[in-house]
Order: C-alpha cells, then sequence, then structure tokens
C-alpha cells in the first residue's frame, strides 16, 4: 500500500438488499484481504438526489454519497 493510499477503502462484490433502507456488500475482492470473504452492513438513505450509504468501518463510522449528474 502507497501513501496515497493508506485512507483508500475499496472492495467489490455482490450486494442483497436486508430491508428497503439495509444493503450487505458481499466482499468477493479487496486489497485489504482481511475483508474478503466479509459481509458488510450499509444503510441507505435517499435525499432529493442523492444517495448516502452509511455503516461500521474498520477504523469507525463511514460514509459514502453520490450525487445525481445532471
Amino acid at each position: 500500500v502507497t501513501p496515497d493510499q493508506k485512507d483508500m477503502v475499496f472492495y467489490t462484490g455482490r450486494y442483497s438488499v436486508k430491508q428497503p433502507n439495509i444493503v450487505i456488500h458481499h466482499v468477493e475482492n479487496s486489497p485489504d484481504v482481511s475483508r474478503i470473504g466479509k459481509d458488510l452492513e450499509r444503510t441507505v438513505e435517499l435525499r432529493g438526489e442523492r444517495v448516502r450509504l452509511t455503516g461500521m468501518g474498520v477504523k469507525g463510522p463511514v460514509r459514502l454519497e453520490w450525487k445525481k449528474r445532471k
């Protein structure tokens, strides 16, 4: 991991919907091998043109937000 990547978190995999506002990410690939095979629960919030995912990460709470492009 390079210094630029030390605070970067990313992974790939499938997801499933647990409840209308809860998704589970099933981690299949990650540069952090300790995440592979784990299920990460995220809460989904829809706010107008924004989608926000929140949950607990390795170092504490995490938040990811997307905004619809115009």
